[in-house]
């Protein structure tokens, strides 16, 4: 939903400010037109998902061309911990790019449609015996945002809000009880 107003004003007013009501963010947006001095405010409601949706599309349009955003997440997230480095030693990164990718797909597709993959399933057996901690999954976590900011062009704090109320949600799903 987008309410835009035009009114006449001569004072100083923010450009943008941002609400939270649970999921959903309140975007307010105030433009000064400086030929007339109008000033015209508009209010632009998104949710968590669409936020998260909308710059995970972004870097899947980027991710058509080379396998940047894994490389700059795995440089950001490997020197997290020194056992990550010997985790990954001996690994492929080509596919562990392809396998991120994948599984980062499938947790979009879970997100948006609510719907349980099997291959979820699948990932969160992996890790689950990989007897990762708590720390583990926020080094992930935080090394995935960084990539985010890094990677996505339109980044902003409710882009990084957004993503990490999204990984928490996965997260929360590979460490749930069955």
């Amino acid at each position: 939903m987008v309410f835009v107003a035009r009114f006449q004003t001569e004072c100083e007013l923010p450009t943008r400010d941002r609400h939270s009501f649970g999921n959903l963010l309140i975007f307010i947006s105030i433009v000064k037109n400086t030929i007339n001095n109008e000033v015209i405010l508009a209010i632009v409601e998104k949710t968590v998902e669409q936020l998260f949706m909308e710059s995970y599309t972004r870097i899947q349009r980027s991710l058509d061309q080379d396998d940047q955003f894994y490389e700059v997440f795995y440089e950001s997230f490997i020197p997290r911990d020194p056992k990550y480095g010997l985790l990954f030693q001996t690994s492929n990164f080509r596919q562990q790019y392809s396998m991120l990718n994948i599984a980062m797909f499938q947790f979009y597709t879970y997100i948006i449609s609510g719907i349980n993959i099997p291959d979820l399933s699948r990932i969160r057996e992996i890790h689950l015996n990989m007897h990762l901690t708590i720390s583990d999954y926020e080094n992930w976590k935080a090394a995935m945002v960084e990539t985010v900011e890094k990677m996505d062009p339109e980044y902003s704090d409710e882009i990084g809000m957004a993503w990490t109320q999204i990984i928490e949600d996965c997260i929360e799903y590979i460490l749930r009880i069955v």
